[in-house]
């Protein structure tokens, strides 16, 4: 409710109706955040081979691969998609305005941003496209060929957010037992994997649009115990590495 109250007084401020914005030393940030809860690299592995042939795996597969928010997936052009050098461009996101749905701006000025792709999410990006045509040339002139959606209906209208949180939740549900997150699980699924896979945090948090390096390290947090373990790990390897006897041209180790 809080944040929810800050933002709305802090848009009062930037429109000149009031002079400062009175939440913002309101209520302090809780110190002892709620557990998140995330998938490992092989549940999220697990749950994309089964929604493999899902109509919405793409997206699936993209908010993984990016951990782009729900409102940027569904805002996504294919003008913004550069294939030949995988990556994409967030510029716009399509989310509730109040009682409507609408394309608005990003969340923030750091949130308009351009993030690159691996090989198998390009390759899927580019199958997408080549499938969309197929609707294209079924609608017809009916096709919303003007709003340039990748994810949208086979009319090229925009999707519903919540409906497709409600699918991802149906198809997490089918595919066993996985941890229970949401679709914006796969945002914090893909900033976690790679802060333990040794990402630095300035470039996790420039793939996920945040507004500074302290709003992810507040957010993931969690991950930290486990960074350090490994950098302890990493260091007691290459020190070993370096004490390993290195052999002479007789085969002989030295001294």
């Amino acid at each position: 409710m809080h944040i929810a109250l800050r933002k709305a007084l802090a848009d009062a401020v930037e429109d000149g109706l009031i002079r400062r914005n009175p939440a913002e030393r309101a209520h302090p940030k809780p110190k002892d955040a709620p557990e998140m809860l995330t998938w490992t690299a092989d549940e999220l592995a697990s749950f994309l081979a089964f929604t493999a042939q899902d109509r919405e795996f793409p997206l699936f597969q993209l908010a993984a691969a990016t951990g782009m928010r729900r409102g940027e997936l569904l805002g996504l052009r294919w003008r913004d998609v550069d294939h030949d050098a995988a990556r994409i461009t967030v510029r716009q996101q399509y989310t509730r305005q109040g009682r409507s749905l609408a394309f608005c701006p990003p969340k923030s000025p750091k949130s308009i941003r351009t993030v690159e792709l691996d090989a198998g999410t390009a390759a899927t990006l580019a199958d997408e496209r080549q499938a969309q045509a197929f609707d294209r040339r079924a609608w017809g002139d009916a096709y919303r060929s003007d709003l340039d959606l990748v994810f949208c209906h086979p009319d090229g209208s925009p999707l519903d957010p919540n409906v497709i949180g409600r699918r991802f939740s149906r198809r997490r549900l089918a595919a066993g037992s996985l941890p229970a997150i949401g679709l914006h699980g796969l945002r914090h699924t893909h900033a976690t994997l790679l802060l333990e896979d040794g990402v630095d945090v300035e470039t996790v948090s420039e793939r996920l649009g945040h507004d500074s390096i302290q709003t992810t390290l507040e957010l993931y947090g969690h991950v930290t115990p486990r960074m350090r373990a490994s950098a302890a790990a990493r260091f007691g390897g290459l020190l070993e590495r370096a004490r390993r006897p290195v052999a002479t041209e007789e085969g002989l180790e030295p001294g």
